[in-house]
């Protein structure tokens, strides 16, 4: 049994070990001052998120980049909220702005969720490339610019940009999340160092409009809840492997909120799950079934460490690889200050990950007050 048990982990532990890699591989992105050329429709889904959108409005607003370049696109999915009002007094007290905004309203609740509203909305976009972002979202002042210098220099159709939470006062629960959304993004630039991506987050992503019709946008995976962003990249991928890029830059991390509370957080990570049993891209399949394999073999292996010197063995190498991919990615995001609670995010995340992953295949989830079902 502990050879068994072993061997899943082991398995999980050279995965890392080549993300890690990966992420060396993976350079910085080299931002030059180039002349704005490229024009950019910026689409975003809202859904009661009135706490959060002037934050987002008010950080749109501060984007240094030609006006003319630029439109912002926002669909309202069934909001029930004071959100479209917020919107709209914003425009009010700041006229120079009004101009680049237009809000769209899904009517249909036959047509509700976050595809549907995207697919409105990229629709409806003026300009050849495509930026999406969450309503719960900062982003910052030199965002389209360094896109912009990134499609001019790579000429990428499909781009994927670092995401980062906010910072918010300690607690267990938000060092939780930071060091498990550092191990997601540090997994994330990895696989495009190794170019072979097979993660992405929807808050910071750019592609090309024609692109995005040509291969038939979010069809065939509508009816799952997430996925967005990652089923949309494998289509791209798939299409031709490389016209998808990482833009590997500080000056474009987009910053988005953590969830409050255990309750929000599992069902955040429902949500996210619930896509796995649905992948057809063979790593992004391997990874999910191996890092949910060498977890259950970690709680296992609690009951046998006392008869193998094996097992500690193998779960040490869990823990210094697990280690190196987050503190990559947090010396990338600049959030070191975070690495010092790992073991004990270690101790707890095997259980985690084994209850998201029953649960989001079994239970319905409620996300935006929808009680959505796998």
């Amino acid at each position: 049994m502990a050879f068994i048990i072993g061997f899943f982990i082991l398995i999980y532990v050279m995965l890392i070990g080549i993300l890690c890699l990966g992420f060396s591989k993976l350079l910085t992105f080299a931002s030059e001052k180039l002349v704005p050329k490229t024009s950019f429709s910026i689409c975003i889904a809202f859904r009661n998120e009135a706490k959060n959108l002037p934050a987002l409005l008010n950080s749109l607003q501060n984007i240094r980049y030609h006006q003319e370049l630029f439109e912002i696109v926002l669909v309202n999915d069934h909001s029930t909220d004071d959100s479209v009002q917020i919107i709209t007094d914003f425009c009010l007290k700041n006229t120079n702005f009004e101009s680049k905004i237009r809000i769209l309203s899904q009517k249909s609740p036959s047509t509700s969720g976050k595809k549907a509203a995207l697919h409105l909305a990229i629709k409806n976009a003026k300009n050849e490339f495509i930026i999406t972002t969450d309503a719960d979202c900062i982003v910052p002042k030199t965002w389209l610019s360094e896109i912009n210098a990134f499609t001019l220099k790579t000429t990428k159709s499909f781009i994927a940009g670092p995401v980062a939470l906010s910072e918010t006062p300690f607690s267990l629960l938000n060092m939780f999340q930071e060091l498990d959304f550092l191990s997601l993004q540090g997994a994330t630039q990895g696989a495009f160092g190794l170019k072979k991506p097979f993660l992405c987050n929807g808050a910071n992503l750019a592609f090309a409009k024609k692109e995005f019709f040509r291969l038939n946008g979010y069809a065939g995976n509508r009816e799952v809840a997430s996925g967005d962003d990652i089923f949309l990249m494998q289509k791209f991928q798939k299409d031709n492997p490389k016209s998808v890029g990482y833009l590997k830059s500080q000056k474009s991390i987009v910053y988005t909120q953590p969830q409050h509370s255990w309750k929000n957080l599992i069902e955040q990570r429902k949500r996210w799950a619930a896509k796995a049993s649905t992948y057809t891209h063979f790593i992004a399949f391997l990874v999910s079934w191996a890092v949910l394999l060498a977890n259950f073999a970690s709680i296992i292996a609690i009951f046998y460490l006392h008869t193998s010197v094996f097992l500690i063995s193998i779960l040490i190498l869990k823990i210094v690889v697990d280690f190196i991919l987050i503190a990559q990615a947090a010396r990338f995001f600049s959030k070191r200050s975070y690495l010092w609670g790992y073991l004990w995010s270690f101790l707890v995340y095997p259980f985690f990950t084994l209850f998201i992953a029953i649960s989001s295949q079994l239970q319905s989830f409620e996300w935006k007050g929808r009680q959505l079902k796998k």
